[in-house]
């Protein structure tokens, strides 16, 4: 975008559809008529057509392609939702590490994954109860940190031991047998999706 002022330095962009140049439908119609305002030809090759704003029903179109772009960017979340909701009702894992545990692959009958279950890492557990204890008995986190590099303990990802990451342990409900999911969901907002949390009753 910035390389269309003070004039464009390409002529032509080529891309696969125009639900690529932002998220929003709003967003993507005013990023596409700066394009093309700019003199620049854009083209889809998935639909192998130009996309011109020149008529009152070209632009109609460019709405209507939009917001079906972005009704059935909704329905795939709703449904990637849907289906880890019903894996975590089911105590399987929903996505990601967490250490202390590891993630162990259950496979059906015919050999495919059926789902993801937790097991506890004894080496890890040790580590995490030993975090605990000096918390319990008063040992700050700075000092828990520098005791546990001292002795060599490797750290999450095989780093060194951080306070902050102590901290998150200290804090994670999961090492008091409660899991929690759910907290964040993706929103678009300013033509990218951003991160935000959820309300703490869902």
């Amino acid at each position: 975008m910035n390389a269309l002022k003070p004039r464009p330095l390409f002529q032509v962009v080529v891309m696969s559809e125009e639900s690529w140049l932002g998220r929003e439908q709003i967003e993507t119609a005013y990023v596409l008529k700066q394009i093309v305002d700019a003199g620049v030809r854009i083209f889809f090759y998935l639909e192998d057509r130009e996309r011109t704003l020149d008529s009152a029903l070209e632009k109609v179109m460019l709405s209507l392609t939009n917001f079906a772009a972005e009704m059935e960017r909704e329905k795939a979340r709703q449904r990637t939702h849907d289906a880890l909701r019903r894996k975590v009702a089911a105590g399987h894992v929903a996505g990601g590490v967490v250490y202390g545990y590891r993630n162990v692959e259950v496979l059906d009958d015919s050999g495919q994954r059926a789902h993801v279950r937790r097991e506890v890492d004894l080496d890890q557990a040790a580590v995490v109860r030993r975090i605990f204890e000096a918390c319990a008995t008063g040992h700050g986190i700075r000092r828990t940190a520098k005791r546990l590099n001292a002795a060599g303990t490797p750290g999450p990802r095989g780093r060194s031991w951080a306070p902050t990451a102590i901290r998150e342990m200290l804090h994670r409900e999961l090492y008091r047998g409660r899991v929690v999911w759910n907290k964040t969901k993706w929103i678009d907002k300013g033509g990218t999706t951003i991160k935000v949390d959820r309300p703490e009753a869902d």
